[in-house]
């Protein structure tokens, strides 16, 4: 149950963190936070759901076209690294909260992604998950209301999405007509 710290090496595996994972419950220290890392999405939500050093190099989930937003979650919440998804085009549904927090960083997701009941998700929910899939985005509730800035509006907008609320741009006299249009296009 003690920490367990990981010292002088900078060729550990998913695999042995794994294995170190599953046999304490104490905190787990890397002293190189930069080591590649590739294993299944299973496995790296394993080692990365335990009390350990944020991790800062790459992340690859290989042969994997079954991971979940919490386990995209879970491995987003404890690296810093970008993460390569083997199976881009797996779908993804979750409140908007979730979904943010999953495709949050730099991560190559190209799948659709469907906000399910939430009526509530916010403009940097939205620009989160627009920023981490180039897939369709499907909103539950396509009347949300929306406020904020052109430039975060854009991005929050952008790409193949269908909203109906009110959007408001705010604050910023700034305003593009590339974001004006980016915004229009993407509600009516």
């Amino acid at each position: 149950t003690g920490a367990v710290t990981v010292t002088t090496d900078s060729h550990y595996t998913a695999s042995e963190l794994k294995t170190i994972a599953a046999a304490t419950s104490g905190a787990i220290t890397l002293n190189d936070t930069t080591v590649a890392l590739s294993g299944t999405s299973s496995d790296l939500s394993t080692i990365f759901s335990e009390t350990i050093t944020t991790h800062t190099g790459t992340v690859t989930l290989t042969t994997d076209s079954v991971y979940t937003v919490d386990e995209l979650k879970t491995i987003n919440n404890k690296t810093t690294g970008a993460i390569t998804l083997n199976d881009t085009t797996v779908a993804l549904s979750g409140d908007a909260t979730d979904l943010a927090v999953a495709l949050a960083g730099t991560i190559n997701h190209t799948g659709a992604v469907t906000l399910t009941t939430d009526t509530d998700y916010t403009l940097a929910e939205l620009k989160t998950i627009n920023n981490g899939t180039s897939g369709a985005i499907t909103l539950n509730d396509t009347t949300v209301a929306l406020s904020g800035d052109a430039t975060d509006l854009a991005a929050a907008l952008a790409g193949t999405i269908t909203h109906t609320g009110a959007v408001t741009v705010t604050t910023d006299s700034h305003y593009t007509a590339s974001e004006l249009k980016t915004i229009a296009a993407a509600t009516s």
